[in-house]
């Protein structure tokens, strides 16, 4: 097989795979907050809207998620808490992750094997990552892959 057919394999599988990890996401939608969320997402709203400004920098467990909390307060203040809004994030740093290691592999590899570049959306879209796409709490971690 050529490479071009290879590619355009690929490229046919990763559109399928990101297409069905939306379908995922919106069939496994719930804006009921679930495990961490009570108190990290929650918890962490009502502290900062009573006046407590240090549970922005506070430890959730061994981790400061700042920028997650971002997320956090502006789907509580913004968007009445509906969850929606941090599925949407989710799936759009998990893109930036996607764009951000093809960057990388182009850097590094050039115009060569371009198929692994859409097999790596298959593997980030992949529906083994639905924790991390469904689940409006996980955004810290998709952002330790973009972040230093």
């Amino acid at each position: 097989m050529t490479e071009k057919r290879i590619s355009t394999l690929f490229l046919l599988s990763s559109i399928i795979f990101v297409g069905l990890a939306i379908i995922g996401g919106i069939r496994a939608y719930s804006p009921i907050p679930f495990w961490d969320m009570w108190d990290g997402y929650l918890g962490f709203y009502v502290k900062v809207t009573s006046g407590d400004w240090s549970a922005w920098w506070a430890q959730h467990n061994e981790h400061r998620i700042v920028l997650a909390r971002l997320f956090f307060w502006l789907d509580l203040a913004f968007f009445k808490g509906q969850g929606w809004f941090l599925i949407i994030v989710n799936y759009a740093l998990q893109s930036m992750v996607c764009i951000l290691f093809w960057v990388i592999w182009k850097e590094t590899k050039g115009e060569k094997n371009n198929w692994l570049g859409f097999f790596l959306i298959c593997w980030l879209f992949w529906w083994i990552q639905k924790n991390n796409l469904e689940w409006g709490f996980q955004s810290q971690f998709i952002l330790a892959q973009l972040l230093p």
